[in-house]
């Protein structure tokens, strides 16, 4: 005679998929952790751990206690420094600059017991020198969030 597992006792045992869904809010160059939610979800697979040496561009990564990176994901970057608007002048009829831009966004992370702090690495953009070529590359930006700072909406 086999055995017949009650559904919602099998629901139960039945490995739970879970993820954080963090919202920011940022103005200039300043980034603010707004809230995290528990999700009932699986987070997008993490990808390299460790970025090459000479890897440009914007990611986010959780880290554990000792600083040590558990998951990384590269993104767009969230932060919009600038915006296509069109101008009167007929030498440069696009312009793409915000003075301070300011937004909000998110970022759906795993949810790992041991991850104690989200990072945001987030390259600014280059832009247009007076004689048409990109300017150089500035210095990334590294945001830096404790996640046991604040209680996450929708724990149990």
């Amino acid at each position: 005679m086999g055995t017949c597992m009650d559904s919602s006792l099998a629901a139960a045992v039945r490995p739970r998929h879970r993820a954080l869904r963090a919202f920011f809010e940022y103005k200039g160059r300043e980034v603010r952790l707004v809230s995290v939610q528990a999700l009932e979800m699986l987070a997008p697979p993490p990808q390299a751990i460790f970025p090459r040496s000479d890897e440009r561009g914007t990611w986010f990564e959780l880290r554990d206690r000792e600083g040590k990176t558990i998951y990384r994901r590269v993104i767009d970057n969230p932060i919009r420094e600038d915006i296509e608007v069109i101008t009167d002048d007929p030498n440069h009829p696009l312009s793409r600059t915000l003075t301070e831009p300011e937004g909000i966004f998110y970022v759906i992370v795993p949810d790992i017991p041991q991850a104690r702090e989200l990072v945001i690495v987030a390259e600014p953009a280059r832009r247009p020198r007076d004689t048409g070529e990109l300017e150089g590359a500035a210095e990334s930006n590294t945001y830096r969030f404790d996640l046991d700072a604040g209680s996450k909406e929708g724990d149990n």
